[in-house]
């Protein structure tokens, strides 16, 4: 059984989370006995991270007035975290799509891909939603596991069609 959650932050929009910074979520999951975590390119030690969060923090405020730097203040608060299948992962919100960032997993690939059954499982409890809301005769259950299949297939095909147009061939 799939079970996942956002994690609730106090003050968080629409009573579900609040976009925090980076090193807030860091913090949390630190405090939370966490000591290891991927996403980080031959790094896994919690206090590396936090280091390497706080060093991106100070050099953005030194450096504000250049463009990408600015950019980063501006965004500081896009990161979320959510619980799932007993790992956490923190999440960065981008303008169109979010992303995970780093989890408590062995390996990145497990954590994206925990990451994307999250998110599809939470499109299709949306869609699901519509359709009964809408007056559907269709149970929720059903609409979920049609939406499922849906969405896991468009990704799928997506990510093939990315695959033949743009991947690197040596």
């Amino acid at each position: 059984m799939w079970k996942s959650k956002l994690i609730t932050v106090p003050g968080g929009i629409r009573g579900e989370s609040r976009d925090m910074k980076l090193i807030e979520l860091l913090e949390i999951l630190k405090s939370r006995g966490i000591t290891k975590l991927s996403g980080m390119y031959g790094e896994n030690n919690i206090n590396k991270y936090i280091e390497n969060a706080v060093r991106c923090h100070e050099d953005s405020i030194r450096w504000a007035d250049v463009p990408c730097h600015k950019y980063s203040l501006e965004h500081e608060d896009d990161h979320y975290i959510i619980e799932t299948n007993g790992h956490y992962i923190i999440a960065t919100h981008y303008g169109n799509f979010d992303m995970a960032t780093y989890g408590d997993y062995d390996t990145e690939e497990e954590m994206r891909a925990d990451f994307d059954e999250w998110q599809i499982m939470k499109e299709a409890k949306a869609i699901a939603d519509e359709k009964v809301a809408k007056g559907s005769e269709m149970p929720h259950a059903a609409w979920v596991l049609i939406a499922v299949h849906e969405l896991r297939k468009c990704r799928t095909e997506a990510h093939a069609a990315f695959e033949r147009e743009f991947a690197c061939t040596n």
